[in-house]
Order: C-alpha cells, then sequence, then structure tokens
C-alpha cells in the first residue's frame, strides 16, 4: 500500500561557512630569537592563505533551473606553457512538446499508469496508489510538494484530496478539479482519468508560461463516485468546508469529470446555482471553434458544493459513453482530449490575456 503524507512547501535557506585566521600572539617568550620570530611570522602566512583560498561563498539553489552553466577553471600546460582558456558548458532545459503528439504521449502514459490500477474505489489501495500518482506528478511539474489532504468517509475509511500549489498571480483564483475514485467494477478511463490526466497537462502548460492575471489551483478529489445509499462528492465537499471556514473559497471553480469519450462536450451548471460562469464558458469555446451546449443540472459532479456555496461553478462533461460505470470503460479518444485541452487554455487565455504591446512612439518616426 502506498503510504500518503502530508507534504509541506519547502523553504531555502543560504549556510555560510567562514573561518577564522589564526592571530599572532601578542607576547613571545622568545623576543631576542629573531629565527623564531620568522618561524612564526610565516606559519601564520601560510595559515592565513589556507584559510583565504578554503573560504566558501553563501549559495542558492532554485527549486526549477532553466539553464545548468559549468565552467571549468584556467588551466596552464606543463609541456608548452601555453594558458588554456575556461569554457563553459550550458545546457537548457527544453520547453513542453505542445504538438498533439507530444501532449497525448504525455496524457496516454497518465492513463495507462491509473488504468493499470483497477478499479479506484473510494477508500481503497487503488485510490490510494492514483492520489500518490497525481501528488508526484504535481511534485515534477511545479518544484513543490503537492498539499495531501486526508478525509474521512461514512464507511469509516479514508479518501485523499490532493492539491497543487497556486501558479499564476493576480487577484481572482480558479480552481479546477477532475476526480480520482471510479466506480466498482469499472477501470475508469472515462470517468474520470480522462479528466485528471486532462488537468495534470494543463498544470504542466501553466507552470512553463504562468498566467499574470489570474490564480490557478489544481486538485485531484477524492471520493466523487456514489457509495450506496451513503451520498456522494465527499472530496469536493470537505474542500469547501474546509475553505469556508478559511474564508477562501476560489473565485471560479471547473470540474472536469468524464471528458474522455463521445462526441459532443456540453457545459453544465447547478440549476439551483448562479450559471453565470458556465455562460462565459460557452462563449470562450464559441471563440475557438468549439460548440459547447449549457444545461442546467442537479448533483452530477465536483462543482456543486462549491455552486452550493456560492463560488460561480461550471463542469466539462461528455454524456455519451456507452459503457458508463461499466467493466468496459477502458478507453478514450484522442480527439477528445486534445479538444479538452484546447478549451481550457481558452479558459485561461480569456480569463488572464497577454499583454497587449504599447504603440510605437509617434515621435520615433523618422521622415
Amino acid at each position: 500500500m502506498v503510504r500518503l503524507t502530508l507534504a509541506r512547501y519547502p523553504t531555502a535557506a543560504d549556510r555560510t561557512q567562514s573561518h577564522r585566521p589564526p592571530q599572532l600572539p601578542r607576547d613571545s617568550a622568545n623576543t631576542g630569537d629573531d629565527v623564531t620570530v620568522k618561524h612564526l611570522f610565516l606559519t601564520a602566512l601560510l595559515l592565513l592563505a589556507s584559510c583565504a583560498s578554503g573560504s566558501n561563498a553563501a549559495t542558492t539553489t532554485s527549486i526549477l533551473p532553466t539553464t545548468i552553466t559549468t565552467q571549468a577553471t584556467t588551466t596552464t600546460s606543463s609541456t608548452s606553457n601555453t594558458t588554456i582558456p575556461p569554457t563553459t558548458t550550458t545546457t537548457t532545459i527544453p520547453r513542453l512538446d505542445r504538438t498533439d503528439a507530444g501532449a497525448l504521449g504525455r496524457l496516454h502514459a497518465d492513463l495507462d499508469v491509473l488504468l493499470a490500477m483497477g478499479p479506484r474505489v473510494a477508500g481503497s489501495p487503488a485510490e490510494e496508489a492514483a492520489a500518490q500518482h497525481f501528488a508526484d506528478q504535481v511534485t515534477a511539474i511545479t518544484g513543490s510538494p503537492a498539499r495531501v489532504e486526508p478525509f474521512s468517509l461514512p464507511t469509516g475509511g479514508t479518501s485523499w484530496n490532493v492539491w497543487s500549489p497556486e501558479i499564476g498571480s493576480g487577484d481572482r483564483l480558479i480552481l479546477i478539479g477532475g476526480h480520482l475514485d471510479s466506480v466498482t467494477g469499472s477501470p475508469g478511463a472515462d470517468d474520470n482519468a480522462s479528466g485528471v490526466i486532462s488537468i495534470l497537462e494543463l498544470l504542466r502548460r501553466l507552470a512553463e508560461d504562468p498566467p499574470s492575471q489570474i490564480r490557478v489551483v489544481v486538485v485531484g478529489f477524492g471520493a466523487e463516485e456514489r457509495i450506496g445509499n451513503l451520498g456522494h462528492h465527499f472530496g469536493s465537499r470537505h474542500a469547501v468546508g474546509v475553505l469556508e471556514d478559511q474564508a477562501a473559497l476560489p473565485d471560479l471553480m471547473l470540474s472536469v469529470d468524464m471528458v474522455g469519450l463521445g462526441g459532443q462536450i456540453v457545459c453544465t451548471d447547478f440549476r439551483d446555482g448562479d450559471p453565470g460562469f458556465a455562460d462565459e464558458l460557452v462563449g470562450v469555446a464559441a471563440g475557438v471553434g468549439v460548440e459547447l451546449p449549457r444545461r442546467s443540472l442537479g448533483e452530477i459532479s465536483d462543482h456543486v458544493p462549491f455552486a452550493r456555496a456560492g463560488v460561480l461553478a461550471a463542469h466539462l462533461w461528455r454524456p455519451d459513453n456507452p459503457h458508463f460505470h461499466q467493466p468496459g470503460d477502458d478507453q478514450v479518444s484522442d480527439e477528445a482530449l486534445i479538444e479538452n485541452l484546447l478549451l481550457l487554455e481558452a479558459l485561461i487565455t480569456h480569463l488572464s490575456p497577454p499583454p497587449v504591446p504599447p504603440p510605437p512612439d509617434a515621435g520615433s518616426h523618422q521622415t
């Protein structure tokens, strides 16, 4: 069984080691002995030189370096007395491959890991392993530990929400989530590994190019599926309770749930909540050539607890999977996955448009 721990965000500290040079004695017992004085003086000089050459400067380690530079020292050939100049080697970390092929490779790699776990029933070792995989990916992508939040289930078991650190800057915060669990007997490729892998890929892109006008948190929710007659949406309900206690509810919430198979993607809002964000998302989709019908429905996904708490919330969903909650839910559509990314990135661009370059200075024109 994989063990999850509540991770703390790291703090950086610089450490400086210093050497204190030895001091010559103020009085010598052999003040008349020139040889002894010279010997002591030379010894002190040697010690001072040794300490000066061995002193260490303070160092700072970057969590996510973009380049790694190694510089060799200048050396002199003993045979030709030729000075060899220093050489510098710079290794640049490549940017994310954002072609469809590159994205699909990463999406399917995450999908394969999740499907290998079998049905990820709430509170089971498989769901725990899914939470651990999500946490590992968040940490690898952002360079900061994921926050793993355990909570109790009505069955007496435990499930987990996994949070990324905030990405970006700005006054508003959007929470984008997908549930990690599946129902008994179903591998849950569409419901909801498709949502999990989509938001992880979005996080990779945001970590590389953080938005400047909105902050984004990505969350893998535990225990969304119904547990007998005991209810559902346990992870998102727990998250809302914690955020309400902290007066830290997000401005917007999007649930990405069951988006891997089926033709038409739709946007739903909670019928007893504010449809404003769903309407905004429909407009965003139209701007990138995607038809996105909107439906007002009941408690079908993790956006609902947020909508009940007054957050503007919406849900992306493809309702046409014939293997919904069945053993046959073991595949996804590449076309659907790419369209999901198109919509998610368009939403972030809409909420945080790139800065407009200033117009050219009229006085700079030459005649």
